[in-house]
Parts: structure tokens; C-alpha cells; sequence
């Protein structure tokens, strides 16, 4: 559901997409009780579980803070504040006239969250810069 996420933001353990018998997990399959798997009737609470991996923390970690504050209280502003917030780190770094600065953020009125959120966090823009919008 939260694209780049890998790693759940509240047990730190590997978000998982297959069973360990090889079946896609869908939460509500219709054909098993829910965290289920319908294939082979494993609850989910059983699947093996990986601790997020001390180089990825920070990473997970900035991701969850980004999707928690779109999520809880996000609006289209906000986040056409956040894309501005990015379209200007990005033309720092690139260190060009506005004339010059490639389009590297479309400027368009609608993004989706997972977009949004994941090229913040590739831009190593940090939930401080976009948080105290007001």
C-alpha cells in the first residue's frame, strides 16, 4: 500500500508481499479468515520476521514520517507545498538558473503519495522542512 516502504514503521519488521509457500498475501482474500493465507492457511503472525537492517533505518524512518503526515494530515496544498519544497532543493543542488533547471518535477497539480514521498526521500529532504507548514 505505501510504495518504497519496506519495513513496518511501527515493529521495524520486513513488510512481506508472498507467503512463505510462494501465494501473493492479500489481507482480505474473501476465501480465508483475514491475515490469512488462502493457499495454505497460514496466519501472517507466523511468517518469519527480518528486523529492519541498521542501513536502511534512517531510510524507513523518513518514509513512515513522510506517509504518517500526508496521511494523517495532508491535504492537496500540502502537498503541492511539499513538491514545491522539492522542485527548489533540487535546483540548489543542480545549482542552475530557474531558466535553465531541468523539469525534473512535473508541475502538475496532482501527484501520487507514494510519488511524492519517495523522491522527497531520494532528495534526502528531510520531514523537518516539510512538518512546520502552517
Amino acid at each position: 500500500m505505501w510504495p518504497h516502504l519496506q519495513f513496518c514503521p511501527l515493529h521495524h519488521i520486513e513488510l512481506r508481499n508472498t507467503c512463505q509457500c510462494g501465494v501473493a498475501l492479500w489481507p482480505f482474500s474473501g476465501k480465508a479468515l483475514p491475515f490469512t493465507c488462502f493457499a495454505c492457511g497460514l496466519d501472517w503472525g507466523s511468517l518469519p520476521q527480518r528486523q529492519i537492517p541498521r542501513t536502511r533505518l534512517g531510510r524507513e524512518l523518513q518514509l513512515g514520517l513522510f506517509y504518517n503526515y500526508f496521511l494523517v494530515e495532508g491535504t492537496p496544498r500540502r502537498m503541492e507545498y511539499a513538491a514545491e519544497i522539492l522542485r527548489r532543493h533540487e535546483k540548489e543542488e543542480s545549482m542552475l538558473s530557474w531558466n535553465e533547471h531541468p523539469q525534473v518535477i512535473p508541475y502538475r497539480k496532482k501527484f501520487s503519495l507514494g510519488y511524492l514521498v519517495g523522491r522527497l526521500v531520494q532528495a534526502g529532504v528531510s520531514p523537518r522542512d516539510i512538518l512546520p507548514y502552517g
